[in-house]
């Protein structure tokens, strides 16, 4: 899927209804086999992005995201620790609960073992 921009997919702030995502790709992937608005069905779906991680469209899902959670980290001026645990990054409210902390790494955990997604 060849992307238009430097960030492909773009998140809008939205009203009531939460952010928008715009999404700048080539109509077609550049083998042509699939269009561009059938893998944007996908952009919600966590059984087909955990299906198939390699795949481009799931990176780019995945790099969006991960650029999201750590803009709003920032922009939350809340002492954040991340934690890097091998390929995976996580974010702990400094000061959370221990029932949080507790959830935090069971989540990372399973990330770990590729059977969750970290939000």
């Amino acid at each position: 899927m060849p992307p238009l921009q430097p960030f492909p997919i773009k998140r809008l702030e939205g009203g009531a209804g939460g952010p928008k995502y715009v999404f700048y790709f080539e109509d077609w992937t550049r083998d042509k086999k699939h269009r561009t608005n059938d893998l944007v069905k996908h952009f919600w779906d966590k059984d087909w992005l955990a299906q198939n991680p390699a795949h481009p469209f799931a990176a780019h899902v995945a790099t969006l995201r991960q650029r999201e959670v750590l803009l709003d980290v920032i922009k939350s001026k809340e002492p954040t620790i991340i934690i890097a645990a091998g390929k995976h990054l996580g974010f702990l409210r400094a000061g959370c609960s221990a029932e949080e902390e507790i959830k935090f790494f069971e989540q990372l955990k399973r990330e770990r073992q590729g059977r969750g997604l970290l939000r």
